[in-house]
């Protein structure tokens, strides 16, 4: 027995059910030990059904409904919206309101997370102690790394406040005197807990991205397996798939690996046979929601779970609500909630599709599909659920992800993330499956697919309505060879022509973009069919809007490498960066000649920091500030918006760790153009523009690590952002809607998501390839017809900047416009001081986006060459 297992098991956890009342440790002890003998599933007492019917009758969101119920058959189920309404005020218990808890989950959504009392928090930990048990087939932890799909709190710890680390957390908590605080001693328990019994270290999700950005992060977790000698590996089921093939690559061999858990309930066979195979271990199912816990574990190497018959109930039903107790069948997921006595979750239906499976010892256990939402109804009638399309795609182990999309009752189109070759016979079976030759299949290779706010991806995405096949409709296999439209089809700015009739060129992205048109139709749909206020809705439409709102956060949440806790939405770059300049906190600001005037004229006490001769940041004279003005905030544009060179991102970070001052980044200019994880940047602030993207105006994103916000008060005050307002005291709403006073600019917000969507759909990589092969050709170009005009680095990303000596940018801007449609930015570009020091009147900037293509490229160096060999024949006859 592992030392600091049984220092808990005999020492730490009695002590702590003491001080709480509550048997944690013991209720689990006694869980585990009737579930390795064997007990049988069996069915809820009467007694108990009575005992959840009367505790529905004494919630205030139960009386009305359930005056002449009187059996638990009779109570109707219950869905996610039933419980968000009024949440929790109107779905707790009113005489123990003071004693529940929130507890944040991953996979539920603002308003519905774990309600629950102290007992109750207690039995979640209790039965995740059973899950360790069971899946170690033995009473004590073995070393296990945990893999979540997205960042929560009720047991992996990644958003607790403090270290994660035992004694440093006990030092922070005293040095901050945190022990007043109700969640101090339950987070030194979960550390406890997971540290030195459950011996769970967790890592951070696995953000989407193609293969080779994936494999960057795998690497260092087969490292670490590697190197810790971690015996069981759980996770969301995708991500352990993407360890096995990675660890198949690399001929990886971790001895020391002997089971992995895909906990979600759906690791179909395929997928599991092949994670078996590369890692040589053994499997494991564990199956739970974030609204009510844990509800049932596996044996080893069996797929169908058994449920926690004392704590979770469990009925399966068909469509017309009937029981379902035959063994094959395929049913709605609802589970009633057996311990909480705070909140009661009852006949609530989870949104999850299984059938029961009878098992050797006469046990009966459950078999979960997928999510009722991936169910496709073929044109025969059938359901194909997502653990069959699991078994159909994961045939061929080169594909690393997918998704089956339904456009039509008998036309699909199966987008796949693929590390190798990927044949058309790998899918037969699935387009046999669907119809055959009464449907069309399309296949297309994706750089990479993106996961729900939840962190988790959908198999499938079935139509909504699926009216009759019709005899004219059958249609052949088309194969995978089928491509995508071209990046210029998403425009319909390319129908444009200008005054003079010539087609439009439009070069001017620097400024704002032209918007692609999933973005126009995704604005357009929430202005005509979206009608309501977020945050604010007692009604449908409220509460729809709210939840597209926090869906597009976390989705440009995840386009940065972010969690959506960290995203403030405002209006645009210039008030994201206000709203620092704001603040006391800072009380010196280090910035350069070379920013933008929205990172410039904000900042009150500021030192500027020159330009050398290549027009860069002055790496000496930045560190000599900092050395002089210790603690203060550095602020500087991650790609000029004039010279279009690139900062030196890691340096400045360097120099601000060692003079313990803080980075803000503006990232308006390269957000659009390569890919951007902030947790690789290693700055403190990020901001950017919706605009500047592909998305609407009157969206900014202000990004920040959660410690510098935390630093930050808001400078506008007004609805939406408090939690109550009295004579006495304002309370604030947690980061960040604090920070987004008043109704936002709804439409905008969920539009730059999609945009979000559409770039991480063509893949940043992708983007930086096409727009920096467009960039590098005009400015090479260019550079060598005029190399002392043009500025910045000959390999710079940004935008392209002619300095004119004899004739004015804006004249050239304006007869590229007349004559041949081309659009262009002259002048300062808001950035005076740097015009100011190489000494220039303004300059022509040209800058390329995705609309635009060699051609256009091509067209524009013409043009200028045409422009200025005129202005040199002149000068010639003027001589």
């Amino acid at each position: 027995m592992h030392l600091k297992s049984f220092v808990g098991e005999y020492g730490l956890f009695p002590f702590f059910e003491q001080l709480s009342t509550t048997q944690c440790w013991s209720d689990a002890k006694l869980i585990i030990e009737k579930h390795l003998a064997g007990y049988p599933s069996l069915a809820l007492q009467s007694q108990k059904r009575n005992e959840i019917l009367s505790l529905a009758k004494s919630l205030p969101f139960w009386q009305a409904q359930l005056n002449d119920i009187e059996t638990f058959e009779q109570i109707p189920l219950t869905y996610k919206s039933d419980y968000v309404t009024g949440f929790p005020e109107q779905n707790v218990l009113p005489h123990r309101k003071e004693e529940h808890q929130t507890l944040a989950s991953g996979g539920t959504s603002e308003r519905m997370t774990v309600v629950t009392d102290f007992a109750k928090r207690d039995r979640l930990r209790a039965l995740e102690n059973v899950n360790i048990a069971l899946s170690h087939q033995t009473f004590w932890a073995r070393k296990t790394l945990d893999i979540p799909p997205s960042a929560c709190n009720v047991t992996c710890g990644l958003i607790d406040k403090g270290p994660e680390a035992i004694w440093p957390f006990l030092r922070w908590a005293t040095l901050t005197r945190q022990w007043s605080h109700e969640d101090t001693m339950s987070n030194l328990r979960g550390r406890i807990e997971r540290q030195w019994l459950m011996q769970r270290t967790t890592v951070s999700p696995i953000t989407a991205g193609d293969w080779s950005h994936i494999c960057k992060q795998i690497d260092p977790i087969l490292a670490l397996l590697a190197k810790s000698r971690t015996e069981i590996l759980r996770g969301y089921p995708l991500f352990i798939y993407w360890i096995a093939l990675r660890a198949a690559e690399l001929n990886t061999v971790l001895p020391a690996l002997s089971t992995v858990i895909p906990y979600g309930g759906l690791a179909a066979e395929n997928m599991v046979n092949t994670i078996k195979q590369s890692l040589k271990v053994n499997f494991v199912n564990l199956y739970g929601t974030g609204e009510v816990g844990s509800i049932g574990a596996s044996p080893v190497d069996q797929h169908a779970v058994s449920i926690y018959q004392d704590d979770i109930y469990v009925e399966l039903l068909d469509d017309n609500e009937r029981l379902i107790v035959e063994p094959g069948i395929l049913g709605r997921v609802v589970v009633t909630d057996l311990n909480n006595r705070v909140m009661p979750i009852i006949r609530y239906a989870i949104g999850d599709t299984a059938q029961w499976q009878n098992l050797a010892n006469g046990r009966k256990a459950l078999l979960v599909q997928g999510r009722v939402v991936e169910n496709i109804v073929t044109v025969h009638g059938n359901i194909m659920t997502a653990r069959m399309l699991q078994n159909f795609v994961l045939s061929n182990p080169n594909v690393v992800n997918f998704v089956l999309v339904q456009n039509k009752v008998n036309q699909f189109t199966l987008k796949i993330v693929k590390r190798g070759e990927v044949s058309n016979s790998s899918f037969t079976a699935l387009h046999e499956a669907l119809g055959g030759k009464s449907v069309q299949l399309n296949i297309i290779e994706e750089p990479f697919l993106t996961p729900k706010s939840s962190g988790k991806y959908l198999a499938s995405e079935p139509i909504k309505n699926t009216p009759e096949l019709l005899a004219e409709d059958v249609v052949e296999f088309v194969p995978i060879e089928s491509t995508k439209c071209t990046l210029v089809e998403h425009f319909s700015l390319r129908e444009v022509r200008s005054p003079m009739g010539k087609k439009v060129c439009y070069l001017d992205n620097a400024a704002t973009t032209p918007k692609p048109n999933v973005v126009v139709n995704e604005v357009a749909r929430v202005l005509s069919k979206a009608t309501g206020n977020v945050h604010r809705g007692a009604h449908f439409l409220g509460d729809a809007i709210t939840e597209q709102f926090e869906q597009a956060r976390a989705d440009i949440a995840r386009f940065i490498g972010a969690t959506p806790a960290n995203i403030v939405l405002l209006r645009n770059t210039t008030e994201c960066l206000n709203l620092i300049a704001q603040q006391s906190c800072f009380a010196n600001v280090i910035t350069s000649a070379a920013e933008h005037h929205a990172n410039f004229l904000p900042w009150k006490q500021k030192s500027v920091i020159n330009l050398n001769d290549a027009l860069h940041v002055d790496f000496f004279a930045l560190e000599k500030e900092m050395q002089r003005a210790p603690h203060s905030l550095v602020t500087l544009a991650h790609i000029s918006n004039v010279t279009g060179n690139l900062l030196d991102v890691d340096r400045v970070v360097e120099l601000a760790r060692k003079y313990h001052c803080k980075v803000l980044l503006d990232a308006a200019q390269s957000v659009p153009h390569m890919p951007i994880d902030v947790n690789k940047l290693s700055v403190d602030f990020l901001v950017f523009s919706g605009h500047k993207m592909g998305g609407p105006s009157g969206v900014g994103v202000l990004w920040g690590r959660t410690e510098a916000l935390e630093q930050l008060s808001p400078v506008q005050w007004g609805g939406s952002m408090v939690e109550k307002v009295s004579s006495q005291q304002n309370i604030l709403k947690p980061i960040p809607w604090r920070f987004e006073a008043g109704t936002p600019a709804m439409e905008n917000v969920v539009g730059l998501a999609a945009a979000a969507r559409f770039l991480m759909d063509i893949g940043m990589d992708n983007v930086q390839q096409h727009v920096d092969g467009l960039t590098q050709k005009l400015r090479r170009a260019l550079k060598a017809s005029y190399p002392a005009l043009v500025l910045g680095d000959i390999d710079a990303p940004g935008p392209v900047s002619l300095n004119p000596t004899s004739m004015s940018a804006q004249f050239i801007a304006n007869i590229l416009s007349e004559r041949d449609g081309i659009c262009v930015r002259a002048g300062f570009h808001c950035a005076q001081p740097l015009h100011e020091q190489i000494n220039s009147q303004g300059t022509l900037r040209i800058s390329p986006w995705l609309m635009n293509t060699d051609e256009d490229i091509d067209k524009c160096i013409d043009a200028v060459r045409r422009v200025l060999a005129s202005d040199a024949e002149a000068h010639k006859v003027i001589a």
